[in-house]
């Protein structure tokens, strides 16, 4: 038997297309895996931009509101004296942490970091002539 992954790329074996539609294809298969259709984002309009902005700010804030309750919650309600409870609580304020970072830098380019970098290294690292 073949590998479905190769050199190659992507084997087809034991797969057929059985619909095919203008905006979907739906294929069948004779063995359980993973397949993903790759779609090209870059007709999104303005509009679109815009709500899927808005949505990306609503779902981590409403996740930073759940964490937050989960941490409150689980401080107030176990011993957090307990090595396991302590664990526990550093995972859930380190999501918490992490997405705080994303929300912080979600509107950074990767442009103005590497200004910032370069001028801390220069600044640290100062070229000799």
């Amino acid at each position: 038997m073949s590998p479905i992954f190769s050199i190659d790329g992507w084997s087809d074996e034991g797969c057929h297309v059985s619909k095919r539609k203008s905006d979907y294809t739906e294929c069948s298969c004779n063995h359980l895996t993973h397949f993903a259709v790759l779609f090209d984002y870059t007709a999104e309009t303005e509009k679109d931009e815009k709500i899927l902005t808005i949505l990306t700010y609503v779902g981590l804030i409403l996740s930073l509101i759940g964490i937050i309750l989960t941490l409150a919650s689980y401080a107030l309600l176990t011993d957090v004296h307990q090595p396991l409870s302590q664990v526990r609580l550093s995972l859930i304020a380190s999501l918490g942490l992490g997405q705080i970072m994303f929300l912080a830098g979600i509107n950074a380019t990767q442009d103005k970091i590497k200004e910032r970098l370069n001028r801390k290294f220069n600044a640290v690292f100062p070229a000799t002539n």
